[in-house]
């Protein structure tokens, strides 16, 4: 019997330690997920613009938690009305506005393609647009690529998840090649 008590005492305590590292593993998953949501979402955008042919983007609103895949808008002849920047109304929205991932927490976005403020709730109509590095995470940032799948600029997202501040992943995006990458 005493025997019987010993063995329960030490698997109840071998089951605390791996219950604890167990959730650590989740949590790791799950932001990992997120993070490759993100990512993928980036590179969707991508393709966007390999694909049609024309610049393409995502419209990012950390403000409000949420993105949007847009394509340039085109004239009659087929030739594009802007240069990559996304204003509401008149650039052709792929996906409309997409909650990014729950838990998914922007830590710091350095940019040097052009920012705007953070859109109206609504997002009608367009701000005029700013030039920026680093942001407060107060205005909504676009990335941009072009028809071969180059970037417009340089773009770096540091995130992570709610709970776990010292657990970041960096989303960047290289101009040269549109290369964008996962790092954790």
């Amino acid at each position: 019997m005493l025997e019987m008590l010993v063995v329960l005492i030490i698997v109840g305590i071998l089951s605390s330690l791996g219950y604890s590292g167990w959730t650590k593993v989740m949590w790791m998953v799950n932001a990992k997920g997120s993070a490759d949501q993100f990512r993928n979402a980036v590179l969707l955008a991508r393709s966007d613009a390999m694909a049609r042919r024309h610049n393409s983007g995502l419209y990012l609103d950390p403000v409000n938690h949420r993105y949007l895949r847009f394509v340039d808008s085109v004239d009659n002849a087929g030739v594009e009305v802007d240069n990559g920047t996304y204003d509401a109304g008149v650039e052709k929205v792929l996906q409309p506005w997409e909650a990014l991932p729950k838990n998914l927490v922007f830590y710091r976005i350095r940019s040097n393609i052009t920012s705007v403020p953070a859109p109206r709730t609504s997002c009608q109509g367009a701000t005029p647009p700013t030039t920026t590095t680093e942001t407060s995470l107060t205005a909504s940032y676009p990335v941009l690529f072009r028809a071969d799948g180059r970037s417009l600029g340089a773009f770096v997202a540091k995130l992570g998840v709610t709970g776990f501040p010292n657990d970041t992943f960096t989303v960047d995006v290289l101009p040269a090649t549109g290369l964008v990458t996962l790092r954790h």
